[in-house]
């Protein structure tokens, strides 16, 4: 499988975040970098950040698939061990500064929160827009992870139902911020972008 990103990495320490991006399919490849460079408008320093394009169907599929089989969540005590562990990857080692927050749209945002739950120790914030939560029954998994979760109370691509299991699932980690916007559809806003302006970069 090849994962293509578009990357950019600063080579001061002015702003200790990196930003993981990624996109739900059928998305604009470019809208988390158009999101990120708002959120940054007014800030002396751009962020680094590498934004992923929309995994393939088939793996969101492979995803779920996963996940819906409560079996293979038993997972021995090395592996779980492991999974505190980031992978030992040179490209894996570029992101690995103070703080590491995964960003994500659709499925993108449901990458994310999985991405929380096999490496706990490893992000400091995950943003969540909109995300599908489509058959996500779990708790989730002890973590350190602060979420920011969105959306938009006219939102008619998610179905409430999921909508109302994510909010629950990450409430219950008690490290969530939910941000909820009235009038806003499947959409970004602009007071979402100045919030999480005030969450992310002050």
């Amino acid at each position: 499988m090849q994962l293509n990103a578009t990357i950019r990495l600063n080579t001061t320490t002015d702003d200790p975040r990196t930003y993981l991006m990624f996109h739900g399919y059928g998305n604009n490849e470019t809208s988390m970098e158009r999101i990120l460079t708002a959120i940054y408008q007014h800030n002396e320093t751009q962020p680094s950040y590498l934004s992923f394009q929309a995994l393939p169907t088939s793996l969101h599929r492979r995803i779920h698939l996963v996940r819906a089989q409560p079996q293979r969540r038993s997972t021995p005590p090395s592996l779980r061990q492991s999974r505190r562990r980031p992978p030992t990857t040179p490209a894996f080692a570029t992101i690995r500064t103070p703080q590491t927050h995964p960003h994500g749209l659709l499925q993108g945002a449901y990458l994310c929160y999985r991405l929380t739950q096999q490496f706990p120790d490893l992000f400091d914030t995950a943003v969540m827009l909109s995300p599908a939560f489509k058959e996500e029954y779990a708790p989730a998994t002890a973590s350190n992870t602060r979420y920011i979760l969105c959306y938009g109370d006219e939102e008619n691509h998610i179905p409430e139902e999921d909508q109302n299991r994510c909010m629950e699932t990450l409430q219950a980690t008690g490290n969530l911020t939910l941000l909820t916007y009235a009038g806003m559809g499947h959409a970004v806003c602009t007071q979402e972008i100045n919030d999480l302006r005030e969450l992310l970069t002050k």
